[in-house]
């Protein structure tokens, strides 16, 4: 009986393919389950932003209207975060009537999430937050900047919009 051995090369193949279905395994995972993916960057969230989260996830179109206080821009710089890990070179515009309050998500990454997760660090290549221009870069080519709500940002081009609107 002859036995058959692998060269080197069929190895290194294999390894890369049992490594590449394990990613795809929990990436499909994180992906249904963007709240337990919150977990692992160490971020708490109460039982309605889970919910909120989710439903991010599973709709084209979805749109949270709250009182002060309620964390809108908190859970929309969360789900930014996680879309661009878990979807690599997601394009991410967040807008507004003024660079400021468009800022505000960015800012959020920045301020709260970033310093309170390691994880995230490690995955985020450069912040920039300034006045003229704001944007995040990750390592796996996903990116979120900010365009102030006016005929100038025509020409601004992402997979994900998020408007946030200030009524006084």
């Amino acid at each position: 009986m002859a036995i058959s051995k692998k060269t080197e090369e069929q190895i290194r193949q294999e390894k890369t393919s049992v490594v590449m279905n394990t990613v795809a395994r929990r990436a499909a995972y994180y992906r249904a389950n963007p709240h337990k993916f919150a977990e692992l960057l160490g971020l708490n969230l109460k039982l309605f932003q889970k919910i909120l989260l989710v439903m991010m996830f599973q709709n084209y179109f979805f749109m949270y209207i709250a009182s002060r206080g309620q964390g809108k821009s908190w859970l929309s710089a969360v789900f930014c975060v996680i879309r661009c890990i878990l979807y690599p070179h997601t394009q991410i515009v967040c807008s507004s009537g003024t660079k400021g309050q468009a800022n505000i998500v960015l800012l959020k990454i920045q301020d709260d999430l970033m310093k309170n997760s390691a994880l995230l660090r490690s995955e985020i290549e450069k912040c920039n937050i300034g006045q003229n221009e704001a944007s995040i870069y990750f390592k796996n080519g996903s990116w979120i900047k900010t365009a102030v709500s006016s005929d100038n940002a025509r020409g601004m081009r992402a997979n994900i919009l998020i408007k946030n609107c200030l009524v006084i």
